[in-house]
Order: structure tokens, then C-alpha cells, then sequence
């Protein structure tokens, strides 16, 4: 009976170390978790945390990177629940970012920055990553270059000391950005009441500036109508009193309605570092005094070409989608 009993009970204590094991087994399982993101509209979500870009301030918008500059992009990460921050990681093209900085720099490793983290993110609360890029030095090889930085991987840990790995399946974005030796400031101003031996009127004057050497190549203009308008012409350049060589459309103006047309400049336009030049653009303008009103600004961004201080062009599609400089606009009237 003795012999009975004590089976039993070293069946029982075997039974419950056995249960032990499989329960603490299990939970060693669930400690790491790797989980696949729902990716839309720039949004990686697996169910508790959700990671998006921001486009607001301080976050740099998509622009031209003149050389030695540096550009910021932040990311939100917002929680269904507690929990703690460990490490993330980036998609940036490589070589030319060469590391970002959230806290400390994360070093570009082949096209992918990591690092950690830290820090907590409370039930429906959030959290926003800012990061710093920095960039190599532009050179004739990479000026024009389009650069990316993108979300990638975030890993968490919950109350219950579950870690995740959040991996986003569609990279989230943040705005491009274009490398350059140096950025063009051009800017448009109200013209004074000189009209030419021919009869044109100034319409505009287009003061170009910088730091650097640069060239312009094609300007496109859009002039809007209020009062008055323009005979059809060719439009004329001047600079320091001469007439430039320039190609353009004809352009003509109606009351009341829109026309453009692009300045391509033959040889173009040399703007020299540190100085400050203006062009000054003159119309066959038609209306009786007191009842012109003419608008003239740089529109579209598409056809505006220049050259930068080492030589390479910046074409049309790079100008619609990163010059972001603010021009201004030239008002005549008289």
C-alpha cells in the first residue's frame, strides 16, 4: 500500500514538472514575434502599432540639397496599446546619404540605417522619430542625384515582455530628395514704367542671385491679364542696358485672359557667384493709360532648365518636383 501511494505521488510530481516545461516552452515561443505590416497610403500597421510619414514642419519638404546641407524627416508611431521601444530601421539610398541622426548617428550600411530607440508609448497615444540625413559631398557625379529614406522595421516590446518586429512590406516613404551643387534664387519684381525705342513696355524684372556660379538656360512665363494685354510679339531680354540672344514662341495676350511662353536663353544666362543680375522683359503691352494691369510670374516649373556650379544641367521634370524656392511675381501697372 506504502509502494502505491508513493507512485502516485512521483507520477504526480512528474506530471507537474512536465507541465512546467511544456507551459514555460510555450511562452518562449511568444517571446519574439516577427510581424508583416499592412501597407497603405504610406501607413504600416500590424494591429498595435501604426508608423506613418509627416509632411509637417519640421519635416523638410520634397527639394533641392545644395551641397553640405542636410534635410529632416519625421515619422509617427502611434500604439493600440502600451508599450516600449527598442530599435528600428531605414531603407536610404547608398552611398550618398551617408548616415542619419536619431539621437546618435545610424550609419548607412549598405542601404540600411538601425539603431535603437528607446522610450514609451502609451495606450492610443504616439510618438514622433525625427531623423537628420546627411549627405556626401556632391560632386559631377551625383549632383542630380534622387535620394530616399524610407521606414522599414520598428521592434517593441508589450507588458506582457512580448517582443515584435514590425516589418513593413511596402516601405514608408519619406519625400524625396534631390542633391545639388547649388540651388538657383531667382526672383520676380515689379518692373519700372521704361518703354523702348520700338514702343515695348517692361513687364517684368527677373533679379537672379547666389553664392555659386550658375546658368539659365530656359525660363518659362505666365502672364495673366486684369486690364490691357499684349499684341502678339516676340518677347525681348535685356541686361545692363543690352539685348540678349534669346528663342521663344510669340506670345499674345487677350483682356481678361492667360498666355505663356519659355525664354531659352542661346548660350545662356551666366550668373556669377556673390552678384546680383537682372533681366528685364519687354512686350508689345496695348491699353490706355491707367488701365493696364498685367501679372507675370515662373510657370510651370516643368520647362525651367539651369545649370549648376559644375556644369550639370537640371532639366524640366527635376524643377517641377524639387524647386521649391519662393519667386515672387512682377506686377505692371500703369
Amino acid at each position: 500500500m506504502k509502494t502505491q501511494n508513493s507512485n502516485k505521488l512521483h507520477a504526480c510530481i512528474f506530471f507537474f514538472i512536465a507541465m512546467c516545461i511544456f507551459c514555460n516552452c510555450k511562452k518562449q515561443e511568444t517571446l519574439y514575434s516577427k510581424t508583416n505590416s499592412n501597407t497603405v497610403n504610406s501607413i504600416a500597421s500590424d494591429g498595435i502599432v501604426t508608423v506613418q510619414a509627416s509632411i509637417l514642419p519640421p519635416t523638410t519638404s520634397q527639394s533641392f540639397i545644395p551641397n553640405g546641407s542636410t534635410s529632416v524627416a519625421q515619422f509617427q508611431i502611434t500604439s493600440s496599446q502600451h508599450i516600449y521601444l527598442i530599435g528600428g530601421g531605414f531603407n536610404a539610398t547608398y552611398p550618398l546619404l551617408e548616415y542619419i541622426v536619431i539621437g546618435f548617428p545610424w550609419i548607412n550600411n549598405g542601404g540600411f540605417c538601425s539603431g535603437d530607440l528607446g522610450g514609451d508609448i502609451y495606450t492610443n497615444q504616439g510618438t514622433t522619430i525625427t531623423s537628420t540625413a546627411y549627405y556626401l559631398p556632391v560632386d559631377s557625379s551625383t549632383s542630380g542625384s534622387v535620394v530616399k529614406l524610407a521606414f522599414r522595421s520598428l521592434t517593441y516590446r508589450t507588458d506582457d515582455e512580448t517582443y515584435y518586429t514590425l516589418y513593413a512590406n511596402n516601405p514608408v516613404e519619406a519625400q524625396d530628395m534631390c542633391l545639388v551643387n547649388n540651388v538657383p534664387h531667382i526672383t520676380f519684381q515689379s518692373p519700372g514704367n521704361t518703354v523702348l525705342n520700338n514702343g515695348y513696355s517692361e513687364v517684368a524684372d527677373v533679379k537672379l542671385s547666389g553664392d555659386t556660379n550658375w546658368t539659365l538656360n530656359s525660363l518659362p512665363l505666365f502672364i495673366s491679364s486684369f486690364s490691357g494685354g499684349i499684341d502678339k510679339c516676340k518677347l525681348i531680354v535685356r541686361s545692363n542696358g543690352n539685348q540678349l540672344s534669346t528663342k521663344s514662341d510669340s506670345i499674345k495676350l487677350d483682356y481678361g485672359l492667360t498666355a505663356q511662353t519659355v525664354i531659352n536663353f542661346k548660350e545662356g544666362f551666366r550668373h556669377i557667384a556673390g552678384k546680383k543680375e537682372t533681366l528685364k522683359i519687354y512686350a508689345n503691352v496695348t491699353g490706355g493709360s491707367g488701365s493696364i494691369l498685367l501679372h507675370t510670374r515662373l510657370y510651370p516649373f516643368s520647362s525651367l532648365k539651369w545649370t549648376d556650379g559644375l556644369g550639370i544641367l537640371i532639366p524640366g521634370a527635376k524643377n517641377a518636383k524639387f524647386f521649391k524656392e519662393d519667386v515672387g511675381m512682377a506686377e505692371l501697372h500703369k
